[in-house]
């Protein structure tokens, strides 16, 4: 028997009232795995009923990305997009989400134009391994020189691979770039296996990351990779670079955390990085202030010799085996690269 009017206009009125609230929430659930099954995402597997609400991605994801937070929350992170990449994460000319391994979110600065490209023609080129897509994308704050944001836009138009956000780009500000990165990985492409931070004065071997995470069997869900530092006190010399208040910080030792020179997560990670951090008492150090917010999730950190904060010497073996490495610039990256294509036997590395 076909239902009548009254009944059909009823279950009409519950579906979009059904739509409008998943849509609404999906900003803040992300973290929860309440849109992530495993490795499917919501775009992929629930979403459908949701994304024929609007007319493309883009709109989605701002409605996402942009969705008012409870004023009460301590960071609510209501910055908003001045250049984003809402297909970075969707096959193109396919309307679904890309199956994406490894998400790769890159800390600059306006006026870095030699090292972004330098990362693009070098560790940054690989777009996809086992048949699984790398994104390799570069986080950027708002400049205030004007010449400066009219390269970056022409940047954007040509590379496709920039997001920015309207805080001022500043040291003191790289706790919001990394929250950026957990924010913009949660609702743009939670359907990626892993998500890495890192910086663009970094070597970064995909390979050996890829290879390490296979050989290790990392977990899909919880897990949290780099340098683990332990037992660091705050600086209290209002002189340093590192200052901390005792009014901002009162402990006298951090909580272990990773150095955000190189650090990967599981896919669930970001968003629940995110949601805690809106709670979470704000600190200038992006490495302490992600310490912070896995504490209060009572994650496992794992630390591995691979991921190094500090300059390491080229040898081809070695760099066979290495994650990171800092400080590299345009011209040594260049280099190094072209040495890496070559075919040798490693044994052993030095």
């Amino acid at each position: 028997m076909a239902p009548d009017k009254k009944t059909c206009a009823y279950l009409g009125s519950i579906l979009v009232a059904t739509i409008y609230l998943v849509t609404q929430t999906w900003n803040v659930w992300v973290p929860g795995n309440i849109l992530r099954r495993g490795d499917q995402s919501f775009l992929a597997s629930g979403g459908n009923a949701v994304t024929t609400n609007f007319t493309n991605y883009t709109e989605l994801f701002q409605t996402a990305y942009h969705r008012k937070l409870d004023e009460r929350h301590l960071n609510p992170h209501d910055f908003r997009l001045l250049l984003d990449e809402p297909m970075a994460c969707i096959e193109p000319g396919r309307g679904h989400p890309k199956s994406v391994l490894l998400l790769v979110l890159v800390t600059s600065k306006h006026a870095n134009f030699d090292r972004r490209q330098a990362i693009r023609e070098t560790w940054g080129s690989l777009k996809e391994i086992r048949n699984r897509a790398i994104v390799t994308l570069f986080l950027l704050g708002k400049g205030t020189t004007s010449h400066l944001l009219k390269k970056v836009s022409a940047e954007s138009v040509e590379h496709h691979d920039l997001l920015m956000e309207d805080f001022v780009d500043s040291y003191k500000n790289l706790t919001l770039k990394t929250m950026m990165a957990m924010k913009w990985a949660s609702t743009h492409c939670p359907q990626a296996s892993f998500v890495m931070k890192t910086d663009d004065d970094m070597f970064v071997s995909y390979r050996n990351l890829l290879d390490y995470l296979a050989a290790t069997a990392a977990p899909g869900t919880g897990f949290a990779l780099g340098r683990v530092l332990k037992g660091e006190s705050p600086y209290r010399d209002p002189k340093s670079k590192y200052y901390v208040s005792r009014e901002l910080y009162p402990s006298d030792v951090y909580p272990p955390w990773l150095s955000g020179g190189g650090f990967v997560l599981s896919g669930d990670m970001p968003g629940r990085i995110y949601a805690v951090s809106l709670d979470t008492k704000y600190l200038p150090l992006e490495d302490v202030y992600l310490g912070l917010c896995l504490q209060k999730l009572n994650a496992t950190l794992t630390t591995s010799d691979r991921f190094n904060n500090m300059h390491i010497g080229y040898s081809y073996c070695r760099f066979h085996y290495i994650i990171t490495s800092h400080r590299f610039g345009p011209a040594e990256l260049r280099t190094v690269w072209k040495d890496l294509k070559a075919q040798r036997d490693c044994w052993f590395w030095t």
